[in-house]
């Protein structure tokens, strides 16, 4: 088997400048106000079988593309006919549309010159956002606690009054931070 290859790395990119931090993602200690955790992209719900490591959502990061695919093999008129006449696949290679070659010895040749991509590169994602939010986990533990708001009303919070979270403003995002980290102070009393 004879082929070249390249990796061709993926990036998130708006007009040149990159989209993607992935050292922001990968750190564990940020919330998103309002919003607990997993509340962007949860854990896969989906259960797997003992010894096997838990299933994870993945960002592509790369591919690998082939281009040139020669491959020779010397196979019984058998082995040729369970790959197909029009090709089929050696592993992550397409011998679809190929040109076949045969020889009397019992030498098949199979030439693919265009490109392929044969593998698909991810970086594992974290729950996103890795933390519940301050104002988000507040109202899940006083109504555990018997405290929260009576059955029937949704669990929303106040709209006015003691206990509300001013709204964000229109400043900074430290300002908004500021309010969502004020909340429970405010519902404490």
């Amino acid at each position: 088997m004879h082929f070249e290859y390249m990796s061709v790395g993926i990036g998130y990119m708006n007009a040149g400048i990159s989209m993607w931090n992935g050292v922001f993602v990968a750190n564990p200690d940020w919330c998103v106000p309002g919003m607990t955790r997993g509340g962007l992209l949860p854990s896969p719900a989906i259960a797997v079988a003992d010894g096997h490591p838990p299933l994870a959502y993945g960002l592509p990061i790369a591919l690998i593309v082939v281009r040139n695919l020669n491959v020779s093999v010397k196979w019984s008129g058998q082995d040729q006919a369970a790959l197909g006449a029009s090709g089929g696949y050696i592993g992550p290679f397409s011998l679809a549309g190929a040109e076949v070659a045969n020889a009397p010895d019992g030498w098949w040749s199979y030439s693919q010159p265009g490109m392929q991509v044969i593998a698909l590169l991810c970086t594992r994602m974290p729950v996103l956002p890795p933390k519940d939010a301050p104002d988000a986990a507040q109202p899940v533990a006083m109504a555990s606690a018997g405290a929260g708001p009576a059955s029937g009303s949704g669990g929303s919070p106040p709209a006015s009054g003691a206990g509300a979270s001013p709204p964000p403003s229109s400043g900074s995002g430290a300002n908004v931070a500021s309010s969502a980290s004020s909340a429970p102070t405010a519902s404490s009393g």
